[in-house]
């Protein structure tokens, strides 16, 4: 619930003056209290001198008491405000719904007896505008034709009472024969004062509709004499100039026409990549005056029909199926990709090496793939400046030059801008090995050995030195850095094998294997402890959860990268591949994991992708606009008619009867599929009525459960609070509900509000209390902020999917689950030089009691004696934050083999690549507890589902993982179990 009422803007404005008048000194003290900054914003900060930091910590914390504790400024924000505080000029390149509002909301709320003007070019807009500035508490009008001569309105204008005007161009000179009556009162000097800046909204109209074009008049010429206007103005009055759309000839014109000082003004240039923009080019029919130019806004380019979704009226649903988008074939292609001067690629591909077998097809792959790149976004490549993509070929291709290139053309390159969301691609085609690594002793047995990239230099030299190979944790340092500084929107793309120097082979009888005189990749040298040591991690390249990066990969780390003769051309099976998925656009905006999905793979080559962002937009780093809960659809024909195929089941809490919603992009069709048939990792689809049988569900939809069936899924909540009852259970929100109203002594959580008022502030809380036995034991209630009502129902989904994962195990299960597992444990101990000490910590009533140490390490170890192999996954419930972590899963390329091997077989976790694990408690706290839950099953599962990264309460939770895993062989056919486990810590 948000503060409000009149006590509250009482507070508020009395607060907001107690900053105004703030010393330096009392200003930091106060956002430290109040203000959780990014790392960016802080050192930003730092770095301005005192004045410039008073500023911008008063319009931090102004920004954020006014917008209730919801908004902070970001750091482009305080950059422009901060500018024309100096006086200077700015202009704004960025996308519609970035921010750029609030730099023109800082200056007032910061200078309230100072005046500004927006120059805006529609009425809507204008209402908009003055409609969010009101909502900021600031006194602002608009000035049109349509504004009444009222002499009371306009002596309050002359008086400065208003803090903001927003004005139509035509309003500031001589419009049709006539003066304008604001116009007229710019001749008064005592008003023109109070104007401290003006605000030039959608700029690119002074070049667009300002000016003649191709022969044709100015549009609105009054958006061309802007220019004159300024005049007027006090000398050194500052102008902010904003955009979504500035190419460069009309950004020179907008610069040019406001008269602004190249060598004082501030560009900022942010990314006005959106997810619902597409981009397109045709031929100019006639003259731009000609209306058949604006065909393409009533046809759609695709073949797909288009759907609308309405459960309450029949008839529209009816109506919709009689439409169908009939393609225009003078249209071009057009997808949605960033803009090609915000990708960078460094290219690398090895033929020709010095000591190992020569390869075919890797020179040509990375010539395709840089081709790909080059190629504009209407021939279905990326569109990708030249100058942005670096290429190593061959002798080039030494290890120094590509450690080096990748510092300098990522890391050090001035032009990725962090702010734009730049794309990072490092591609490299060549040899790959395993080779010993000289790790320092007390690092885990399975780091000591790693998976390199071979440079063409490898192996012994003319001076008798050794190069060595580049090892996967120095790639990973390498990728880490360029993460920190530049944005973790990277791709990773391997066309090479990891099993122990094999390189790729030949297909078609001729298989390319080492003269026996270079045999160094079959016994590389032991990579020394000193080699790169700065960058040692004891991470693996192809960890599913990395966050700097997302690798697409060949093959699996035991397995060879093959290459095949295509007529007269080698290539890597894998290159060629991707690059015929990725320009074949089988459906719109592909995650990563959908396009390596849909690479064919032979048997003995299975090509993989990892890290925690796999599941986004390929190449754009955001998430697919059907969201992070959505699941791949699979078509295919049954005996008894279409039915559909998802990586979903039982495990998930599917049942038969649960009800799925089916989407494309952010479409919503007219139709319902159920599930028929459900097993442990899988589930069949048919449509729920015939009605929508004429439905096209093509290729690429996404599906949403979009009601529950299983009602160990539903959580049942109790309220006494009638506002908190009307935002849960009666808002008119067509979204899914993961839980329902039950009377007080059916509840498995109690909600309640809790408002707490100073003068400072209100603080505003959601107090959820625990009725359930399990996790009463690690307190009765928890506390959060409560910032936005809205967002309540999905908060409270995500408390209804923490506590049914919880509890999940498969004795819950009564719907085709194929069998129980039995004899698999979990046990864990306190680790010295990573190996275990003492005994299993675990009780035998499933708990681990142990006392706060600081410095101590813990690891896991899953024990299996089964006669099964098992894929094993363990997750870490908080239930203070409501989270589940996924701290092991079978790494990417093991989804074919299982690692939990059967009678006596063991996985250590914590104990090996990913490190150990600490615990500590909370401040002020003498106690807390958690839960481990563990899965086991006998086909690997998608995991991405179950997991809950961000606090449900936090308003930029999601929802959970998604799910683009494809359908293998035996799907179904699992069996699985699970195991939890508390543990507690107190302090000593």
């Amino acid at each position: 619930m948000e503060p409000d009422g009149a006590s509250w803007d009482a507070q508020a404005t009395e607060l907001v003056q107690e900053i105004r008048d703030s010393s330096l000194e009392n200003l930091q003290s106060l956002a430290s209290e109040f203000l959780s900054l990014d790392a960016l914003l802080v050192d930003y900060i730092a770095a301005l001198d005192d004045r410039r930091k008073s500023v911008a910590l008063k319009a931090c914390l102004i920004v954020h008491i006014v917008s209730k504790y919801r908004i902070i400024p970001r750091k482009f924000q305080l950059e422009a405000v901060l500018a024309l505080d100096d006086g200077r000029d700015v202009i704004l390149e960025s996308g519609t719904g970035s921010g750029k509002t609030l730099c023109l909301i800082i200056p007032n709320l910061l200078y309230p007896n100072t005046t500004s003007i927006t120059i805006s070019p529609l009425k809507r807009l204008q209402i908009l505008q003055a409609a969010e500035l009101e909502g900021w508490g600031i006194k602002t009008i608009c000035i049109n034709e349509d504004t009444p001569g009222d002499k009371d309105l306009w002596a309050k204008l002359a008086s400065g009472f208003f803090q903001h005007i927003i004005a139509q161009p035509e309003q500031l000179k001589i419009f049709n024969g006539h003066l304008p009556r604001f116009c007229k009162l710019l001749n008064d000097s005592n008003f023109v004062k109070t104007i401290s800046h003006m605000n030039v909204d959608e700029s690119h109209f002074i070049h667009t509709a300002g000016l003649p074009l191709y022969g044709l008049p100015p549009f609105r010429p009054a958006w061309g004499a802007l220019n004159v206007f300024r005049l007027r103005l006090r000398k050194g009055t500052p102008v902010l100039a904003m955009s979504a759309t500035l190419p460069s000839h009309i950004k020179a014109t907008v610069l040019h026409n406001l008269n602004f000082d190249s060598t004082t003004m501030l560009s900022l240039e942010l990314s006005t990549s959106r997810p619902n923009i597409i981009y397109a080019t045709h031929r100019i029919v006639g003259s731009l005056a000609d209306f058949r130019n604006l065909d393409f806004l009533l046809s759609d380019p695709f073949t797909r029909p288009r759907f609308l979704q309405d459960q309450n009226h029949s008839s529209l649903r009816k109506t919709s199926r009689k439409f169908t988008a009939v393609p225009n074939k003078n249209m071009p292609f057009v997808v949605q990709s960033p803009a090609g001067n915000d990708i960078f690629a460094l290219v690398i591909g090895i033929n020709k090496y010095n000591h190992f077998s020569q390869l075919g097809g890797a020179v040509n792959d990375a010539k395709a793939f840089k081709n790909f790149l080059n190629k504009p976004c209407v021939n279905r490549g990326l569109g990708v400046c030249k100058e942005n993509i670096c290429v190593l070929t061959d002798a080039e291709a030494t290890r120094s030059n590509i450690l080096s290139g990748i510092q300098t053309h990522f890391i050090d390159n001035k032009k990725i801008k962090p702010e734009r969301n730049p794309v990072m691609i490092f591609f490299f085609a060549g040899h790959g090995q395993r080779a010993p690594a000289e790790i320092r002793k007390d690092y885990p047995l399975d780091s000591r050995e790693v998976e390199v990239i071979c440079p063409v230099n490898q192996g012994p030299t003319v001076t008798g030195d050794y190069v060595h190979g580049i090892p996967d944790y120095v790639l990973v340092g390498l990728l880490k850095q360029v993460a920190q500084k530049k944005g973790p929107n990277i791709t990773v793309i391997l066309d090479s094998c990891f099993s122990g120097g094999m390189g790729r082979k030949l297909e078609g009888g001729t298989e390319r294997t080492p003269d026996p005189a270079r045999s160094a990749p079959f016994s590389p040298r032991p990579i020394p402890l000193k080699l790169d040591g700065e960058l040692l991690e004891a991470t693996k390249l192809w960890s599913l959860t990395s966050d700097s990066h997302v690798l697409l990969a060949a093959c699996g780390a035991k397995q060879t990268a093959y290459e095949f003769v295509y007529g007269s051309d080698t290539r890597g099976h894998f290159t060629k591949n991707l690059i015929e998925v990725l320009e074949a656009r089988i459906f719109d905006n592909p995650t990563y994991e959908q396009v390596i999905n849909h690479i064919p793979d032979p048997d003995i080559q299975n090509p993989h992708c990892g890290g925690s962002r796999r599941h986004r937009v390929i190449f754009t780093g955001k998430y697919p606009v059907t969201g992070q809960q959505a699941v791949e659809l699979y078509p295919f024909q049954s005996a008894v008619g279409s039915r559909y195929r998802i990586r979903m089941g039982s495990v998930e809490g599917v049942i038969p009867g649960t009800e799925f919603s089916v989407h494309v992009d952010n479409i919503t069709l007219a139709c319902t599929l159920k599930a028929d048939t459900v097993t442990v990792n899988e589930t069949i689809l048919k449509r729920s009525d015939t009605n929508s049988s004429d439905v096209h569900i093509p290729r690429g939809a996404f599906t949403k459960v979009a009601k529950w069936k299983n009602d160990a899924m539903i959580l049942k909540v109790y309220t006494s609070q009638e506002g908190l009852k009307k935002a849960l259970f009666y808002s008119e929100e067509d979204q899914r509900r993961d839980f329902m109203e039950v009377p007080f002594d059916q509840a498995e959580v109690v909600l309640r509000i809790r408002s707490t008022r100073t003068i400072r502030s209100t603080r505003t809380e959601i107090v959820v209390r625990r009725c359930t036995r399990t996790i009463m034991e690690c307190g009765l209630e928890t506390r959060f902020p409560l910032h936005d009502l809205a967002h309540l129902w999905k908060a409270v989904n995500g408390i209804a999917h923490f506590n049914y994962f919880l509890k999940h195990n498969w004795e819950e299960r009564q719907h085709n689950d194929s069998g129980q597992l039995t004899d698999f444990s979990l046990e864990m101990y306190r680790l010295q030089r990573w190996e275990p000490v003492n005994g299993n910590m675990i009780d035998t009533q499933g708990e681990a009691n142990f006392r706060e140490d600081k410095g101590a390490e813990y690891g896991f170890i899953i024990k299996n004696n089964s006669a099964h192999d098992l894929f094993p996954y363990l997750f870490y419930f908080n239930p203070v934050k409501y989270t589940i972590s996924c701290w092991y899963s079978p790494a990417s390329e093991s989804k074919e083999v299982a690692p939990l091997k059967k009678k006596n077989g063991e996985v250590r976790v914590g104990m090996g690549g990913e490190g150990p694990f600490d615990f500590s408690l909370p401040s002020e706290t003498t106690s807390s507890s958690g839960f481990l839950k563990l899965f086991v099953s006998t086909q690997y599962l998608e995991v991405d589902w179950i997991e809950q990264k961000t606090c449900p309460f936090d308003l930029t939770f999601g929802g959970t993982g998604r799910l683009d895993g494809r359908h293998r062989k035996g799907a179904g056919k699992a069996k699985w179990n699970a195991l939890t486990v508390k543990l507690t810590m107190t302090s000593t």
